[in-house]
């Protein structure tokens, strides 16, 4: 039974789709819901470097989170939000991982049927990544 729900996102117009999914799942399952934020680090420069620029997408992305989670609730929905600093794979896997998510959902984009000639490096997704890596069920949108 699903009781955790994990929702990363980077708060895209694409991302809603899977807010709708997390909405439908968790009311028929009373589980509850995580958005998580992922803030990715810049290689090869310290956090303090850029510790201005770091907090200014913090605030930005607080403001965006709070509102998203005001819409679960508003649902009746128990919403949580978590930002965290890292990458993005890593980070989504490892707090599916330490917080005992049952279900991640996340939007994927779409690859037209007939497009062999796609690079491997368009498959690689973030979600498909997450995807491969996680260890608990995952739901992707598209």
């Amino acid at each position: 039974m699903t009781k955790k729900i994990l929702v990363p996102t980077n708060f895209s117009d694409e991302d809603t789709s899977a807010y709708e999914f997390a909405t439908s799942i968790a009311l028929q399952n009373g589980a509850s819901i995580v958005l998580l934020h992922v803030i990715e680090a810049i290689r090869d420069t310290s956090f303090e470097e850029l510790a201005p620029f770091y907090k200014e997408l913090e605030e930005k992305a607080l403001g965006k989170i709070d509102v998203i989670v005001a819409e679960f609730q508003r649902k009746g929905l128990s919403c949580e939000s978590v930002l965290v600093y890292g990458k993005r794979v890593d980070a989504i896997v490892q707090h599916a991982e330490n917080t005992n998510v049952d279900l991640l959902i996340m939007r994927s984009h779409k690859i037209a049927a007939g497009e062999e000639e796609n690079r491997l490096s368009d498959l690689l997704t973030i979600s498909y990544k997450v995807a491969i890596l996680s260890r608990c069920s995952i739901l992707l949108i598209k």
